[in-house]
């Protein structure tokens, strides 16, 4: 699926931790260099040109802040600027899979990612309340994505018919601004209940066009209550996702959907454990934004759809 290839990678970070205010705002400056070099070794594309060779070099900076309203709640902010070399299974793959439906072609000159990203929050609990809270705001360039660049048809061999082919590729996008949100919150009703929840959104687009990025998911979370007493942990899920409205027109749109797992764990002893879960329990169909992003409206999704109810059951042991 890709060439043979050699990879050198090196690393050297320095943080300083300095904390002021009688202990009560501690904030941590850092520096990052990174070294990435990589090449196919002369392999070439089926076109016949080569595949690029990396010789990367990066200084990454970085500096947090946290502020301790209380002895149990703070508060956070932090800066820091990200630097993605593609690995070798990004920039060099070459995998056709038309029997299934889809292919992955090589891309053509990837380049690094680099990123600036913003992040302020609150995290802590009071009695038996425990939360945490951020919100993120991330310019990127050279933002590496995967984007369907084509769909061909072929025939199927197994029935003989038309079928599409998707084609994908991974490619820069030279200017991407994402921004999102995400709380959790758990309250202990007493020592063997809890009930939690937590939830995110994102958004993004290129800023070049101003299209959303194929990437996005939409509003989403999951709600619990768990059961623990002695040796036994028992918890009864809700996964949940809003209806996707970020996408671009023409592109597909999941609905939103509710699902419910159960789950039990046995601890026999130190060593032996017992495992019991139930996915799906009302045997919902629906399918998931992330596995459709940047497709086209109206396609057939019988072929997308999650697993309806599944038992799961295992037994683990520790010596």
């Amino acid at each position: 699926k890709f060439p043979k290839t050699d990879v050198k990678r090196s690393g050297f970070f320095i943080n300083d931790e300095i904390t002021m205010l009688n202990g009560k705002l501690t904030v941590t400056p850092g520096a990052r260099f990174d070294q990435y070099e990589m090449t196919a070794n002369g392999a070439l594309k089926e076109d016949g040109s080569a595949y690029k060779d990396f010789d990367e070099s990066n200084v990454s900076l970085n500096i947090g802040a946290l502020y301790k309203f209380s002895d149990t709640i703070a508060g956070f902010a932090q800066y820091g600027q990200g630097f993605k070399v593609p690995a070798y299974d990004l920039a060099y793959i070459n995998h056709d899979n038309s029997l299934y439906g889809y292919k992955i072609v090589p891309s053509d000159d990837l380049s690094p990612e680099e990123s600036d990203t913003f992040e302020i929050g609150v995290r802590g609990h009071t009695g038996d309340l425990f939360f945490s809270g951020a919100i993120y705001y991330s310019e990127y360039d050279n933002f590496l994505s995967t984007e369907l660049v084509d769909i061909e048809t072929s025939i199927n061999p197994w029935t003989g018919q038309p079928a599409d082919v998707l084609v994908y590729q991974y490619r820069n996008i030279d200017a991407v601004t994402i921004k999102g949100i995400e709380a959790a919150v758990r309250y202990h009703i007493n020592d063997e209940v809890a009930v939690y929840a937590n939830a995110a959104y994102n958004e993004g687009e290129d800023d070049t066009t101003g299209d959303y990025l194929t990437t996005l998911t939409p509003l989403s979370g999951v709600i619990g209550v768990t059961y623990s007493l002695d040796n036994l942990t028992a918890d009864v899920v809700v996964n949940w996702a809003d209806d996707m409205k970020k996408a671009n027109e023409g592109e597909f749109k999941a609905a939103g959907y509710g699902t419910v797992d159960a789950m039990v764990s046995y601890e026999v002893n130190d060593q032996w454990m017992f495992n019991v879960a139930v996915n799906n329990l009302f045997d919902k169909e629906y399918v998931k934004q992330i596995d459709l992003n940047g497709h086209a409206t109206g396609q057939d999704l019988s072929g997308f759809t999650e697993s309806g109810r599944t038992i799961a059951a295992n037994v683990s042991f520790q010596f």
